[in-house]
């Protein structure tokens, strides 16, 4: 699995980078732009810093794949849903 960050004013992909073997079933930007945060079928949540290539952090409090992600107006909170009632 692969990320792709994309500049739509230009139509060029700005970097790519391999994730991991999981699917991603959820995706948002900060709206600044500076984070990437997805859900992966395995319940984890990973947070990535796109021009970087990093993984700055993975969260794994949920065991179904995660449905939906977003990210508090404040940058400080998200919130993840999942059907595993946890």
């Amino acid at each position: 699995m692969q990320i792709y960050y994309f500049d739509l004013l230009s139509d060029t992909v700005i970097s790519k980078y391999p994730l991991c073997s999981d699917k991603i079933t959820g995706g948002v930007f900060r709206s600044d732009g500076k984070l990437l945060m997805t859900g992966l079928s395995n319940g984890i949540v990973n947070v990535y810093e796109p021009l970087k290539k990093t993984n700055l952090r993975s969260y794994k409090s949920h065991k179904l794949q995660i449905n939906c992600i977003d990210i508090s107006s404040n940058f400080i909170n998200f919130a993840s849903g999942s059907n595993d009632m946890v």
